[in-house]
Parts: structure tokens; sequence; C-alpha cells
């Protein structure tokens, strides 16, 4: 049902000169059923259902839905916790993108690692994905910026994906401790064949084939196309260490996602507010 909400098609972007591939995302209304669909990704993606069967083993419906409620969604008692459950669902989002429409195997559910449910992921990536077909296998690191309705002028957007970008270059290194925590969350689910894969690719991991993804996760009425002219001469204005600004000329590998959506802020609250009814289904029924 989720691919039927999303329609993916890459953007011409010969009028900008460009090196980057832009891929828009745009959805069509949404249904109940679609809703559910992914209320449950939602879910999904932030517990194991056998863990939550195990605490809540014995126990009736009703204290099956305070579980969850209580551990598992974050809250949204403060602007920062609102944040922190939007960008959650950003990334989620995200990464059933890079699954569905790309065919990114996610090695792991990084989300069910936080160390609190209002935590965010303590990394230089929101989303780690890979390809691995035949004998082509890549890493995707990916930066995901979730915003309702809020207008931003292009040249707020340019800086938030400037930000975005350099976030990313910190993983472009030879051993980048990304790579390395996830190959250490392989190791422990017991997945010792791709942790394999990832360890060699861990090393000398700046000259291994990889990409980069931005996806920008907005409100459709407040999106501008004018924002993509910032790519025009192949370059983007990051800052250095020191505060400084330096013009980095943009490389093939990096793919910026457009995902918009309208209604945003209102399907992320169903979203969530759909999970403890469909915690059953996950944890009970599901095989």
């Amino acid at each position: 049902m989720f691919t039927n909400w999303i329609d993916d098609v890459e953007r011409v972007t010969h009028d900008l000169n460009s090196k980057i591939k832009v891929f828009d995302l745009k959805t069509i209304d949404i249904s109940e059923s679609i809703l559910k669909d992914i209320s449950k990704r939602v879910l999904i993606s932030l517990c194991n259902p056998e863990n939550v069967k195990f605490q809540c083993s014995g126990e009736d419906l009703d204290d099956l839905k305070k579980y969850i409620k209580n551990h598992v969604i974050p809250e949204k008692d403060s602007l920062k916790n609102v944040y922190i459950q939007k960008s959650t669902w950003g990334e989620i989002i995200s990464a059933e993108v890079l699954k569905e429409f790309r065919n990114h195997l996610l090695p792991i559910y990084r989300l069910r690692h936080k160390e609190k449910k209002n935590f965010a992921m303590r990394s230089d990536a929101d989303v780690l994905s890979c390809v691995c077909s035949n004998d082509n296998f890549f890493i995707a690191l990916s930066e995901v910026k979730t915003n309702g309705d809020t207008y931003y002028s292009p040249k707020k957007y340019q800086g938030i994906i400037n930000d975005a970008y350099c976030h990313l270059l910190k993983n472009d290194i030879d051993e980048p401790e990304v790579i390395n925590h996830m190959n250490n969350l392989l190791i422990n689910e017991g997945k010792y064949d791709l942790a394999k894969i990832f360890n060699k690719h861990f090393k000398n991991f700046s000259k291994r084939k990889k990409e980069f993804h931005i996806f920008l996760i907005r409100e459709k009425r407040r999106w501008k196309d004018d924002v993509l002219k910032m790519f025009k001469d192949n370059c983007i204005k990051c800052k250095k260490k020191d505060d400084e600004y330096e013009y980095i000329t943009l490389p093939n590998n990096l793919i910026i996602n457009i995902v918009l959506i309208d209604q945003l802020n209102e399907i992320i609250n169903s979203t969530y507010e759909l999970i403890p009814e469909i915690a059953e289904e996950v944890v009970y029924n599901d095989e």
C-alpha cells in the first residue's frame, strides 16, 4: 500500500547544469488503509514485536497499548520532543522509500536501538542502507530533514541542505564510526555474513563506492522549486570547523529526494495516534 501512496519520478535537471540526481516523491490523497500501513511500518521500525510480546505476555490489550504508548512512541510534551517525533517519522519514511523504490536493504532497524524513545540517533547519518545484488555492493548514507507547515525561503533551504551534506561528509573517511556501529549491531543480532561485508567496507571506506542521500520531507504547499537553483554551479557551501565556509564541488553520488506531502503534520499525528490500535495485530497476529 505504501508504494501506492508515493509517485517516485526522477527530475530532469538539465536546466540546473547539475550532476546530482533529484527525485520528486509526490503523494496522493491518503486513505485509511495507507495510513494504517504507514503506522504499522513506524511501529515495526521502533520496536521488535517479539520483544513487546515478551514484555506483555499474559497481559490484556489495554496493557499492551499502555506499554506501546509509554515505552515505544516518542512523546510530544515539549517542542524538543515534537521535533524528535517528526524527525523519527521522517527517518522511517525515508528508509521505506529506499527499500521500496531503490531496492536498498535495511540491515537492521536502527531506531530500535535508541537509548530512550525521546532521543535522536547519535550518528552523522539518519539512515544507513546498502545495495547488495550479484557482485555489486555499496553503502548509502542518508540525512533526513522533516518540516511541517513552516515556510522556508530558498536561502533557508540552502542552509539546511548545506548542513545535511556536511554531516554526510563526516562519514567519508577511512573508518567512519557509523559503519563500525552498524557492524557491531549486526554481530549482536547474529547477522554475521552481512557483518563481514560491512567490516570489509569499514576499512578504507573513503575509497569505496557509496551513495549520499538527502531527504527533504515537506508540506507540499510550502515547497518552492527555486530551492534547486542553489545547485546550478555544481557547488555547495559548507561550514568548516573554524566556522568559515568553503565551496565544495558536488559529487556524482549525491541524490536529493524531495518528498512533498499534503497535510504533513496531520498525517504524522494520525500515524502515531493509530499505533496503539494496530499494536495487537503487529505483535500478536503477524507471523
